[in-house]
């Protein structure tokens, strides 16, 4: 990992969350603020640590909820945005 890398927010990690997949990332800063127990589980940038990583996820796959890895990142979904962000921002201009 590079140092400018770190703080890339990794649009895939919303992507694959918002489409319910559990996601395996590398400890990044930016990954850390979104990466939860429901939607992902955090592993070094190793292939020992990657491997440790998906023996854990098999382990607990039984206990994986479609439903909670979509919504552990809901308000990030574009729907969400627009509606609470973009709308709001627009809205307050016109007064």
């Amino acid at each position: 990992m590079t140092e400018y890398y770190d703080v890339q927010p990794s649009t895939k990690l919303f992507e694959y969350s918002l489409s319910g997949i559990y996601t395996i990332a590398t400890g990044t800063s930016e990954n850390k603020k979104y990466i939860t127990q429901e939607n992902g589980m955090i592993c070094k940038d190793t292939q020992e640590s990657f491997y440790q990583t998906l023996v854990s996820i098999n382990k607990m796959k039984s206990n994986l909820n479609y439903n909670r890895i979509c919504l552990s990142l809901e308000k990030y979904h574009w729907e969400k945005i627009i509606d609470d962000l973009i709308i709001t921002v627009l809205a307050e201009r016109e007064i």
